[in-house]
């Protein structure tokens, strides 16, 4: 097992760390957590049940990931919680899941604390807690153990990260304030959208021009969601704001031609404000109509990749793509498909081998829009899923996809 560290360098280091976190670290919020963002890690993913903390290829631990988890009420025992729950910060990918060793149980920097070790897949992963007055606080690390050398550095690159974040972490359950400014009445009203292209470099080294689209929606009470809300245009609940997990809300600001951004997790951004239009740098957003409660619609949307391996792999590449009809009368159905191939030779030319891989399924249900939203369905009783619908011009946009009504 992992083990505590001996408490004065556990202790010494989580002051180092905290003495050295504000000078050039951000502050981010998430759920009940405002947490400090070391300097050289960045905030990866972003998911309703936690946020991924990566570190920069430099790094003493380059291979590590920590997880910043949602809060839960405290029910039953912290151990019992750290026990029960596993896969908490896994991905359905990953299969072969085995214990370490029984959950440690300590207290850190003020906090009843708990860990337990894990074996993911190859990698270390150890599942931790501590408790916060009538909250627990899951928290994950994530590194390489392919041998005795990796393993350390995995288990000294949590033991450092946790003493500063026990340490520097404040709680909107004790009182801290949260990071997002509270809402102000502002101009701003409805749904903003706008489309830009962006070059990229494929895997056959050659590079390739992708549209990419901005949705921004607006509420006259000071709010803001920076995508499809998952209410649609119902402006939120200010109190479900204060400890946020979907941080794509926020507050705007308006001043002059100006417009700030200050999202819930902590972040900013601009809009320059253009004949009714906003800019966010890359695209014009221009005010869209939201489709009116019960309405259908016939079209299709669909998305195609493809990229070649680079000629020092091999021929052939990868694919994926994905079609949705929807009808008149109120259904829809849909495939995607993926896979790749590829053929390999040696310096002569002479053919050495090969492989071809694919996978496909398709999806079929019904679909409503409502309150600004198209949700569709599944009818093998899957969870729905909804995205904001809205007409600029002639045009049907879901999400962030243009209708093809040809």
């Amino acid at each position: 097992m992992l083990g505590f560290p001996a408490r004065a360098a556990f202790t010494c280091t989580a002051f180092a760390a905290f003495a050295a976190f504000p000078a050039t670290a951000e502050m981010r919020q998430f759920s009940n957590s405002i947490f400090v963002v070391p300097p050289g890690w960045e905030v990866l993913k972003r998911t309703p049940e936690f946020q991924l903390l990566s570190p920069d290829d430099d790094q003493p631990c380059g291979n590590c990931y920590f997880y910043i988890g949602r809060s839960q009420p405290a029910s039953g025992q912290l151990r019992d919680f750290i026990e029960a729950n596993p896969r908490l910060f896994l991905d359905d990918d990953d299969e072969s899941v085995k214990s370490l060793g029984p959950v440690e149980e300590g207290n850190e920097a003020g906090y009843p604390f708990a860990m337990k070790g894990l074996k993911v897949d190859g990698d270390l992963m150890v599942l931790a807690g501590y408790q916060v007055g009538d909250r627990f606080q899951p928290i994950g690390f994530r590194g390489d153990m392919d041998d005795a050398e990796q393993i350390k550095q995995s288990a000294d690159g949590f033991k450092s990260f946790l003493s500063g974040l026990l340490l520097t972490t404040r709680y909107v359950s004790n009182g801290a304030p949260p990071l997002m400014p509270r809402a102000q009445p502002g101009p701003l009203n409805g749904a903003y959208f706008g489309t830009w292209m962006q070059s990229s470099l494929g895997m056959d080294m050659m590079m390739r021009m992708d549209a990419r689209s901005h949705l921004l929606v607006f509420w006259p009470n000071g709010y803001y969601h920076d995508g499809s809300p998952p209410n649609g245009l119902t402006p939120p609940d200010p109190a479900t704001l204060r400890e946020p997990t979907d941080t794509d809300y926020g507050t705007y600001t308006v001043a002059g031609n100006q417009v700030t951004l200050a999202m819930a997790d902590g972040t900013f951004d601009t809009l320059t404000i253009e004949d009714g239009a906003l800019n966010d740098g890359r695209a014009t957003l221009y005010p869209v109509e939201p489709l009116p409660d019960g309405s259908t619609m016939a079209g299709s949307i669909s998305w195609f990749y493809y990229s070649g391996f680079s000629p020092a792999v091999g021929s052939g590449g990868v694919h994926s793509s994905s079609v949705t009809v929807f009808r008149k009368d109120g259904t829809y159905g849909g495939e995607s498909s993926g896979g790749a191939s590829a053929g390999f030779t040696d310096g002569a030319g002479n053919s050495t081998g090969g492989f071809t891989a694919s996978n496909s399924s398709s999806d079929a249900g019904r679909y409503e829009i409502r309150n600004g939203l198209l949700t569709r369905y599944p009818a093998d009783g899957s969870e729905p899923t909804a995205r904001l619908v809205f007409k600029r011009g002639d045009e049907i946009i879901i999400g962030e996809d243009v209708l093809n009504t040809d």
